[in-house]
């Protein structure tokens, strides 16, 4: 499902509506926001990604890319979230912890 069509489906309605719940919400926003910021940076090559060692400026091109990886810390990580689902929305049993 494109970024368009999954924020006509999911994004206007609140996450208690939604029939999986708020956690398939989590990764769909976390992967809306992580692709456009590394595909301008693949698209620029190396003058897309900030050097290390020296202060800097990011770019308005070089922004979107860095700050869109906290989404995933902010939600937890992808895998955390598929889990959750696994357990609440599906009823699986949960997964072994070592």
């Amino acid at each position: 499902m494109s970024s368009v069509e999954d924020y006509r489906t999911e994004g206007p309605r609140p996450a208690a509506r939604r029939p999986s719940g708020a956690s398939t919400g989590k990764i769909r926003r976390a992967a809306r926001h992580r692709e456009p910021g590394g595909l301008a940076t693949d698209l620029r090559g190396a003058v897309g990604t900030p050097a290390a060692g020296e202060p800097y400026d990011l770019t308005d091109r070089q922004r979107p890319f860095l700050f869109s990886r906290s989404g995933t810390v902010h939600s937890g990580p992808d895998g955390a979230q598929r889990d959750t689902i696994a357990e609440r929305v599906l009823g699986l049993p949960r997964k072994a912890r070592p």
